[in-house]
C-alpha cells in the first residue's frame, strides 16, 4: 500500500524517506541518540565522582591538620621537659661540682617541669593517640618513648648517687630517648599514609 503524502510539505515527505526507506540513517540516529544519552550518564557520574573526592579531600586537610597540630603540642610539650632533665642530668654529675645555689635552682626548675608534663601527657598523648588508635606500630613506638623518658629522668634524678663512675653519666639513658624518638616519629610519618585509604583516596607518591 503506497502512502499518500498529498497536503504534506516537502521537508515532510523528506523526512519520511529517511526514516522508513534509509534503515541506514535510522541506525546511525538510535546510535547518535544512544550515544548521547550515554555520553550524558558518564559525564554526570564523573562530575559527581570528582565532587566525592573534592569533599574527601577537605575532609582529609582538616583531619590531617588537626593531627599534625596534636603531634605539635605533645612534641613541644616533651621538648620542654626534656630540656630540663638535661640541666638535671648535668648539675647532678659529681663532677664538675656545681654551686649549691645553681643546684638548687635547677631543680626547682625541674621540678615544675616534671610535674606539668605528668599532669600534661596523657591527655597529649590520647590526644593523638585518637588519629592512630588502630596503628599499633604508633602505640608501640610511643610506649617505648614514655618508658626511655621515665628512665632517663630517673637517671637525671640519681646520677649522683651512682656508685661506680661509669654508673655516673645519664648519655646512654639520653641516646636511648633519642633512639626511641626518632622511630616514634618514623612510624607517625608511615602511619599518615593510612589517612588516605581511610578517607578514600590514592596515596600520593613523592617525586623522584
Amino acid at each position: 500500500m503506497t502512502k499518500s503524502f498529498r497536503g504534506h510539505s516537502p521537508a515532510q515527505r523528506w523526512a519520511y524517506w529517511l526514516l522508513v526507506k534509509n534503515p541506514v540513517f535510522v541506525t546511525a540516529l538510535v546510535t547518535a541518540v544512544i550515544g548521547t544519552m550515554a555520553a550524558a550518564v558518564i559525564t554526570e557520574r564523573m562530575q559527581g565522582n570528582n565532587r566525592e573526592r573534592e569533599l574527601a579531600l577537605v575532609a582529609f586537610k582538616d583531619y590531617l591538620a588537626a593531627e599534625v597540630d596534636a603531634v605539635q603540642h605533645l612534641y613541644d610539650a616533651l621538648g620542654t621537659y626534656v630540656a630540663k632533665v638535661d640541666d638535671l642530668a648535668i648539675i647532678n654529675t659529681p663532677k664538675p661540682a656545681f654551686p649549691e645555689g645553681q643546684r638548687r635552682d635547677v631543680q626547682k626548675q625541674y621540678n615544675a617541669a616534671d610535674q606539668q608534663w605528668r599532669t600534661r601527657k596523657n591527655t597529649l598523648a590520647y590526644s593523638l593517640m585518637y588519629y592512630h588508635a588502630e596503628d599499633p606500630a604508633i602505640v608501640g613506638a610511643w610506649a617505648k618513648v614514655e618508658e626511655a623518658i621515665n628512665s632517663y629522668g630517673t637517671c637525671a634524678r640519681e646520677v649522683g648517687f651512682a656508685p661506680t663512675p661509669v654508673e655516673r653519666s645519664c648519655a646512654p639513658a639520653r641516646q636511648r630517648y633519642t633512639d626511641a624518638m626518632d622511630a616514634f616519629t618514623l612510624a607517625l610519618q608511615r602511619g599518615r599514609r593510612l589517612f588516605w585509604r581511610e578517607f578514600g583516596l590514592r596515596e600520593r607518591t613523592s617525586p623522584r
